[in-house]
């Protein structure tokens, strides 16, 4: 479960009325309990789902990697919410590229798949070996570099 916050409240003629509420994680079945320590109801129960993409972040960085093969570990570039949840809606084309100056050799040979907010890259290789690779990863509008990687 979430929990609620942000939330304000004036009364008027004997009706309080809430306004900036928000939950901070996605969930099924909430349920408002509204109380003024004698009296208390309950809203009917409803869904919280994610967000627009925020931010992404590599949660799987690249690793193992030696010159001209695939990476042994490939990156996985997923998408999060404002809230910090997995945008699961998340539409995104995200391509990765070398960061300048880092490494000196060039990436290829990288395919992409998206599946609910997560994109996994699959074949990934640099060609020269080399310190301090960084790989960044963007949909054009979001983008994050990875963890500093060597090529042997």
């Amino acid at each position: 479960g979430g929990s609620i916050g942000a939330c304000s409240a004036s009364l008027r003629s004997g009706v309080t009325t809430f306004s900036g509420c928000k939950i901070d994680k996605v969930g099924t079945a909430y349920v408002l309990q509204a109380r003024d320590g004698t009296l208390s109801v309950n809203a009917t129960a409803f869904d919280v789902t994610p967000g627009a993409a925020a931010r992404l972040a590599f949660t799987v960085q690249p690793a193992g990697a030696s010159a001209g093969n695939a990476f042994t570990a490939q990156p996985v570039v997923t998408a999060f919410d404002a809230g910090g949840n997995v945008a699961t809606g998340y539409g995104g084309a995200v391509t990765l590229t070398l960061v300048a100056g880092t490494g000196g050799g060039s990436i290829g040979a990288c395919s992409a798949s998206l599946r609910s907010g997560v994109t996994t890259f699959s074949r990934c290789k640099i060609n020269k070996s080399g310190t301090g690779y960084v790989l960044q990863a963007s949909d054009g509008a979001l983008s994050v570099n990875s963890n500093p990687f060597n090529v042997s």
